[in-house]
């Protein structure tokens, strides 16, 4: 605190400038750093969990699109019909090896292995079924590879189908895990956040509280001391003790005032002297018919301390020009603190213009976040509407259920005519069952998406309050800096009534200056009397009269001159 108090004013502004911005910086710093570091956890969830749900779905629906390339392709005799579905069929297992090493890229648990090991068993078995029934297909043994579908694929891929599930809600579990732990770092960022702001905004304070009672205190402590100074009483000192410019000019003021103090005591001791050896010449000059050579030896002493007393009084004046001159220094120095605090007033402004493109830039967040608030609740609508359509499919998968119920029954009764109807009739009616098993999975996919997009539509509200308060928080900033400003314009105002008291204090000094030339006129006017006095000492009448006149004139002056002196105060009484 010592360090602080010796700085220059100026480098005691700029201390502050300096911690506000370091803390400024470190605020940012602490925010971007939490901001990447939330950043980077949902790259690791969408990476290492949504990315597998999205990859497992994409692979469950192509296994569903490759049954049914595959009961189309049992089910026909046409061998360009054949060459097209395989091409299919070949796509679709190769698009499948692609997400699967995809997925393989990933990070997975050790359940999650373990499931995923399982799937790629039962797919190789899978692969291998698929590959008989191709040939069996080419072959035109189509019932055979029917039979086969029927009997051997659909369980195994029934199988597959789960695991693929299995994987599919790990990945789910997971998601929700790492989303709630998400939730926790984003609560304690905020927390961390605001009591670091809230702590920076109370250091600050206190800070430029403190230096500004140190500017403010020493410089009204002066003025006050100026004040009993401009008001006579010299034993007026400056108490405030510091190497920075108020303390340059407390000692400046110190020095002057004891300065003017030893003038004037030595003044006073001076008239004080002249007026008892005034007194005395009347004493000698109503005795002066005694003796002529009394009255010549006594002129001769009253020459010689006349003289004495005209040459004090001229070094004394020549004091009192040395000491104008240092008060205008004074004034002076009082001038260029005034210029310097002007320019630290013109840099708190600019301080402020900044704070204010910042609260330009936290409305301009805060309208992103509004439009994309809008924009996810735009979401969630088209949601609903996919919801509404995947319903209409399963109840139309319902009732193609029921039409193959009937045809089926139909078939039963048409006997042997009606068996490979009735082979259609029952895939049909599976197809329709896995339609609206298929609807129930969509639709459920649908509910989590619906509300993966509420919460996150309440995230983003969240997110709108939060910069609402940055925007307040950047308001009380830009506050700050007006008292900042305010306290500036203190500070310039008493600076210039500093300066204002030191040209008065110099005009009074330049007053005394012109008194004590009056007075060495004075004394010197004397002087050459008593000489005409001393040459005319025949005449003792004339003379004697003459010389009394003189100095009643001159006790009068010295009275004059006494009044003016006493108005000051040179010591403590």
């Amino acid at each position: 605190m010592v360090k602080i108090k010796n700085l220059k004013v100026s480098s005691k502004l700029s201390f502050i400038i300096f911690i506000s911005t370091i803390s400024m910086i470190i605020i940012g710093i602490i925010g971007y750093s939490q901001m990447d570091k939330m950043s980077k956890h949902i790259d690791e969830i969408y990476n290492n969990s949504m990315l597998s749900v999205q990859t497992m779905d994409n692979i469950e629906s192509n296994f569903h699109a490759q049954d049914a390339y595959l009961l189309e392709f049992v089910m026909t005799n046409d061998e360009e019909k054949h060459n097209k579905l395989n091409e299919k069929l070949q796509k679709n297992i190769q698009d499948n090896e692609k997400m699967m090493k995809l997925y393989e890229q990933t990070k997975k648990t050790s359940d999650e292995q373990k499931v995923y090991e399982a799937f790629k068993s039962d797919l190789t078995v899978y692969a291998k079924k698929v590959n008989e029934i191709i040939t069996l297909g080419l072959e035109n043994r189509n019932e055979d590879a029917h039979v086969k579908h029927t009997e051997e694929l659909l369980p195994l891929k029934k199988s597959v189908t789960e695991n693929l599930k299995h994987v599919g809600q790990i990945n789910e579990k997971m998601a929700q895990q790492a989303y709630e732990v998400t939730q926790q770092s984003a609560k304690h960022t905020l927390t961390t956040f605001i009591l670091v702001i809230l702590s920076t905004i109370i250091a600050l304070v206190i800070l430029g509280y403190v230096v500004a009672q140190m500017i403010t205190r020493p410089i009204q402590s002066l003025e006050i001391e100026i004040g009993k100074a401009a008001k006579g009483d010299l034993t007026a000192r400056a108490t405030y003790k510091s190497k920075d410019e108020i303390g340059h000019i407390s000692e400046s003021f110190n020095e002057t005032m004891r300065s003017l103090s030893e003038i004037l005591g030595v003044v006073k001791q001076t008239v004080y002297h002249a007026g008892s050896s005034t007194d005395s010449m009347l004493l000698d000059i109503k005795n002066v018919s005694e003796t002529a050579t009394t009255v010549r030896n006594t002129m001769e002493k009253i020459n010689k301390h006349l003289e004495l007393q005209d040459h004090g009084i001229q070094e004394n004046a020549a004091a009192m020009n040395d000491m104008a001159i240092g008060v205008q220094q004074v004034s002076e120095s009082a001038a260029t603190v005034s210029e310097l605090a002007v320019k630290m007033n013109e840099d708190a402004n600019a301080g402020k213009e900044i704070v204010n493109k910042s609260i330009v830039q936290m409305e301009e967040i805060h309208d992103v976040v509004k439009r994309s608030l809008h924009a996810v609740q735009g979401l969630e609508v088209r949601t609903q509407n996919i919801d509404k359509a995947i319903e209409a499919i399963a109840y139309i998968a319902e009732q193609t259920n029921l039409l193959a119920l009937n045809a089926s029954i139909e078939a039963a009764r048409a006997g042997e005519h009606g068996r490979g109807f009735a082979i259609v009739a029952d895939e049909v009616r599976k197809l329709a069952e896995q339609s609206k098993d298929s609807t129930i999975e969509i639709n459920r996919l649908l509910k989590e998406i619906e509300m993966d997009v509420k919460n996150f539509a309440k995230e983003m509200q969240i997110g709108q309050q939060e910069t609402v308060k940055g925007m307040s928080a950047i308001e009380t900033t830009s506050q700050t800096f007006d008292n900042i400003v305010t306290h500036i314009n203190g500070v310039v105002t008493q600076i210039q009534e500093v300066s204002s008291s030191t040209e008065e204090m110099s005009a009074g000094i330049e007053e005394v200056s012109v008194s004590f030339s009056d007075i060495s006129s004075t004394s010197q006017t004397i002087t050459q009397e008593n000489i005409k006095v001393f040459e005319v000492t025949n005449n003792q009448a004339k003379s004697a009269s003459e010389v009394e006149e003189r100095s009643l004139q001159t006790i009068k002056i010295m009275n004059q001159l006494q009044k003016q002196i006493s108005q000051f105060k040179t010591k403590e009484e």
